[in-house]
């Protein structure tokens, strides 16, 4: 009888680990993104300091104020920050400057950043609220986005927008096409 409580308790503890290392895995970022941040619909946005792991001191500021957000080293965990009140579909870029180096880092494209390497990842949180976690170090550093992690509330994401001139190459190209067959009729 005890052999196969025992036997029954390894199965069981065989089926529970794999839930344990899955939650586990969902606080991780899994990849950084190109997408920018919008607000979602009219009105305040909110940032609230989660957490960071980073040595360096960071400052993180709404691209286009000089006002500081808050810095990783001083913020403690749950304080929010109103940004204020916006128009539905207004972008938000985050600018993260590291004080250490004094380099600043950007949400959204790489081409933003000084390496050309995206620095910030996003994680839903809930009804158009979003976790950023940002990378503070040059080239990428360790890529696991948690040197500064915040979320930010009523905000969306929407993949990037073409350039202008990737439409005109793709007008050129259907033109060329249509024309190829109109010599061939």
């Amino acid at each position: 009888m005890r052999l196969s409580n025992f036997i029954v308790t390894l199965i069981l503890m065989g089926l529970v680990n794999p839930v344990f290392a899955t939650e586990q895995k969902q606080d991780v970022f899994k990849a950084p993104t190109a997408s920018s941040l919008f607000v979602a619909s009219a009105g305040e946005v909110v940032v609230t300091f989660l957490s960071k792991s980073a040595a360096y001191s960071d400052d993180v500021f709404l691209e286009g104020s000089s006002t500081k957000i808050f810095n990783n080293q001083t913020a403690t965990a749950g304080h929010q920050y109103s940004l204020g009140s916006f128009q539905a579909g207004t972008e938000l870029v985050f600018r993260l400057f590291v004080n250490n180096t004094g380099y600043s880092f950007y949400n959204g494209k790489a081409e933003n950043n000084p390496d050309n390497k995206l620095h910030a990842a996003y994680k839903k949180s809930g009804h158009d609220s979003m976790i950023v976690g940002f990378e503070d170090i040059f080239k990428g550093g360790d890529k696991d986005y948690n040197d500064v992690v915040f979320s930010v509330s009523n905000v969306t994401i929407r993949p990037p927008v073409p350039e202008p001139d990737v439409y005109a190459l793709m007008l050129v190209g259907l033109l060329m096409l249509g024309s190829t067959r109109f010599k061939k009729s």
